[in-house]
């Protein structure tokens, strides 16, 4: 196992990382991360909830899937997140971060909106 970590606070603006782009967009502090579980990990060494603010299609950044990138934004507290509206979103407890559903499969209380993707190496 990797001694890689990925620090996340309120006023982080750039990291770097594995780039998930199935299902809920994630950044992994290490290439393999297929048999990943967030219970099993402490904080810095679990991966990052990512929200797509980028101004562009989740299909334009597919060509970064699995590849180590950079990426910028900000950092949103998850249970700031407003939760949706619909009696299945509040049975979920479903949050959303405009129209996008954040399911935070890393389960850390925050979650990073993405303006920028850069591809690393």
């Amino acid at each position: 196992m990797s001694n890689k970590e990925l620090v996340i606070v309120e006023r982080t603006k750039s990291l770097s990382g594995w780039f998930d782009s199935r299902g809920e967009w994630t950044l992994f502090p290490n290439k393999n991360f297929s048999s990943y579980d967030p219970y099993t990990q402490h904080e810095n060494k679990k991966c990052v909830s990512l929200i797509n603010g980028t101004n562009q299609p989740r299909d334009f950044w597919r060509k970064f899937d699995r590849k180590q990138v950079a990426i910028e934004g900000n950092v949103v507290p998850y249970d700031a997140l407003q939760t949706g509206q619909t009696d299945a979103d509040r049975l979920l407890a479903r949050k959303y971060y405009g129209s996008q559903v954040v399911h935070n499969f890393c389960l850390r209380d925050y979650v990073f909106v993405v303006t920028a993707i850069k591809k690393v190496k």
